[in-house]
């Protein structure tokens, strides 16, 4: 997958994530990836985030992404949104719905396409979590 623009990125990895397709979402994130967790700490590196994209399409997540900031120049770009993770159904009702305020830095590969290179996905403000 390549895009063209950050919000293009943030499209393309929801629609790879809610197909299942752990891979494709991975095209979109630079080589040296970083997620912040909402304890500060980072995982680092393709193969790290690789398994986080993993574990959200084998567990059935949705994703939701709504950028409302960006900010950027040629090469790298600030965005805040909202982050919605919802869970597959049991019983008619999501086993949680989790939305947060992220942020995320993306930054052009080689090819000039953008990439996330910084995902803080619960960074810029509180988590609200439902049952």
């Amino acid at each position: 997958m390549r895009a063209e623009s950050p919000k293009e990125v943030a499209e393309a990895l929801a629609k790879a994530i809610n197909a299942g397709d752990a891979r494709g979402a991975l095209e979109l994130w630079s080589e040296d990836a970083i997620v912040v967790s909402p304890d500060g700490s980072q995982t680092s590196g393709l193969d790290a985030v690789s398994g986080i994209l993993e574990s959200l399409v084998a567990s059935g997540t949705r994703m939701e992404i709504d950028l409302r900031t960006i900010h950027a120049t040629e090469q790298t770009a600030v965005a805040t949104g909202t982050l919605t993770l919802t869970a597959p159904a049991i019983d008619g009702r999501p086993a949680f719905v989790s939305r947060g305020e992220s942020m995320v830095v993306y930054t052009r590969g080689s090819d000039g396409a953008w990439l996330v290179s910084i995902d803080f996905p619960w960074g810029a403000g509180q988590t609200q979590t439902q049952r």
